[in-house]
Parts: C-alpha cells; sequence; structure tokens
C-alpha cells in the first residue's frame, strides 16, 4: 500500500500532541515537548507531496522475535497515540538492539525495535527517529546517555525509569509519558509485564549510546555504543567516568 508520507507523519505528530497536550502538568521535564512536536512537523515538511510505501504485515514477526511481544500487542492501552502507531506494529522491521557478545545475553534478546520514521522506518530521516520499543519482562537496561531528546509514551505494560543513579524511579504507566533530556543518564526496568513503548528521538542524532558501568574497585567507567546504518548499536570505545560528565548528566 502505498501513502502520502506527510500524512503519514502528521497523523503520528497528531496523536502525540494530543498526548502531549492531557500530560500531566507535574510530568518532568514538560518543556521539552514542542521540540518534538516541532521536530515532526519539520519532517513532514520535508516530504511533503511524497510518498512511501507500507511493507506488507508479517503477524509473527513480532512475536518469534521475542515470545513477549504478542502478549504486549494485546494489551495495548486505547490512547490517541496507540490508536495512529498500533495498526503498523506488525508491518515493522523489528531487530535487536544490541547484538554484541559482550553484554548479558538475557539483556540483548529483550530489547527490541522497530522504527517507523528513521533511518530504517516506513519514512525515512535522520534528524527524528519515531517508533515502537519492547522490553522483555524482568529486564534492566543499564544506566546510559545520549544527546539526543527523547520521550516515552507507554502503549502496554509498564516500567520504571530513574534518572540518576540515586533517585528514586518514576514509574510509567501505559497511557502515560516520560522526557529525558539531552545527556540525562538514565535507565529502564520492566516488571512481571513486557512492556511496549513508543518513542521519539530528536536533536543531536550524532553521538553516541554511552553506558555507565560500575568496576571491581568502585570506580565508573561509560562505554560507548554507537549507531551502525542499520539503526542498531556496537562498542567502540571506554573510558573513565569523569567528573565533568557527572554533573552534565544530571546525576544525582
Amino acid at each position: 500500500m502505498t501513502i502520502g508520507a506527510d500524512n503519514f507523519i502528521t497523523e503520528i505528530r497528531t496523536a502525540f500532541a494530543t498526548a502531549f497536550d492531557t500530560a500531566d502538568e507535574a510530568m518532568p521535564h514538560r518543556e521539552y515537548l514542542p521540540h518534538f512536536i516541532a521536530a515532526l512537523d519539520k519532517c513532514a515538511s520535508a516530504n511533503a507531496g511524497q510518498t512511501t510505501v507500507i511493507p506488507p504485515s508479517r503477524p509473527t514477526a513480532l512475536a518469534t522475535a521475542i515470545n513477549h511481544g504478542a502478549a504486549a500487542k494485546a494489551t495495548i492501552a486505547k490512547t490517541p497515540v496507540a490508536t495512529a502507531l498500533a495498526p503498523y506494529i506488525d508491518n515493522l522491521d523489528w531487530y535487536q538492539i544490541f547484538e554484541s557478545g559482550d553484554i548479558d545475553q538475557g539483556l540483548a534478546t529483550g530489547l527490541l525495535a522497530g522504527q517507523l520514521i528513521g533511518k530504517r522506518g516506513i519514512v525515512k530521516a535522520d534528524d527524528v527517529f519515531v517508533g515502537l520499543f519492547l522490553l522483555a519482562p524482568g529486564v534492566c537496561y543499564p544506566f546510559h546517555q545520549h544527546a539526543a531528546l527523547e520521550i516515552y509514551h507507554v502503549l502496554s505494560g509498564s516500567i520504571d525509569i530513574t534518572h540518576g543513579r540515586t533517585k528514586a524511579p518514576m514509574h510509567i504507566k501505559a497511557g502515560q509519558s516520560s522526557v529525558t533530556p539531552p545527556h540525562q543518564v538514565h535507565q529502564l526496568q520492566t516488571g512481571d509485564e513486557a512492556c511496549l513503548i513508543a518513542y521519539v528521538w530528536t536533536g543531536d542524532m550524532t553521538g553516541g549510546n554511552w553506558w555507565w558501568e560500575k568496576q571491581p574497585d568502585q570506580s565508573w567507567d561509560r562505554i560507548c555504543w554507537d549507531r551502525q546504518p542499520d539503526s542498531s548499536w556496537a562498542i567502540s570505545k571506554r573510558e573513565p567516568l569523569s567528573d565533568a560528565e557527572i554533573i552534565r548528566s544530571g546525576d544525582g
């Protein structure tokens, strides 16, 4: 099926705008929300008059990639974002985000993504990514940071998001959102259920994804994962975690 690329983007933009309008006034970092809308408006303008092809449905793609995918899909909340994005779940090119043998395989196989807008999305874009992110039950995506601005909107299940190593986690349920500012160190933790999230990334998309790792001597390193052409990540380097980076990260 061929559709207008700008119409596709605008539908997604309108759904997120509705979610932002009804978001909790006390939601941390709410002031960043207009940046996401501006990025989607820019993407729609850049694709004005263009068409895009919706790939054929592959209903087993998510279920075979991770056995909790079908359950997550079945329990999606009825929200504007879910209404806009859920019809494309089976059309996405689902992939394992981290494939390196250097991390726990339970974590590696428990983090999957499919892009609607981005380098491997239904609509191609470099300066804004929109997609779905699936986390298996009992997964801890450890403390990490990136230069891009990030929003999560939970579609099914729930997740604990922690900003800084000493802060209490925020519990985000289906229909709720979170904003992670650029460079903010954060950690994700699922409970007994899989969590399906709609995400938007924008801003500085060039930097790596830096994981924080505690060393045996109680010091901390950070490990850089660089985005590959297929949007997966691969380790490129390691360095000690500096005091300057701790300050920039919003840690504490």
